[in-house]
């Protein structure tokens, strides 16, 4: 059985983990919406309300498809190169790859499983 203090330290620093990307990704959501919405930034083709929410919903389908290239989780790392190949039609060989981008996220390692992965 895993040591009771360790496994509450592991959910506090998850929680917290979990805390700062929500925070993070709000921000750069609300800072997006304004650049959306500036016609400096857009021109003539400003983003209302109604485009933005179509926006915030696609966002949340992507996160829910492509959220686990983030973690630690088993095959985020196939999830990370699923993210690139769609990146790169858009950026093509210019796109800087995952590792690159996010050098804090780590690969797993398959040498040695961990005990959540089912």
């Amino acid at each position: 059985m895993p040591n009771a203090y360790l496994k509450k330290q592991r959910e506090i620093e998850q929680a917290s983990l979990s805390i700062g990307m929500q925070v993070g990704i709000q921000k750069c959501f609300d800072l997006m919406c304004l650049c959306l919405h500036d016609p400096a930034v857009m021109g003539k083709d400003t983003f209302g309300a109604a485009r933005i929410q179509k926006l915030f919903e696609a966002l949340h389908q992507y996160e829910r498809e492509l959220g686990d290239a983030w973690s630690m989780e088993v095959e985020s790392d196939v999830q990370q190169e699923h993210l690139d190949a769609m990146l790169r039609e858009i950026f093509g060989e210019s796109l800087v790859p995952f590792a690159t981008r996010y050098p804090e996220v780590a690969k797993p390692n398959y040498n040695r499983p961990k005990k959540r992965w089912k």
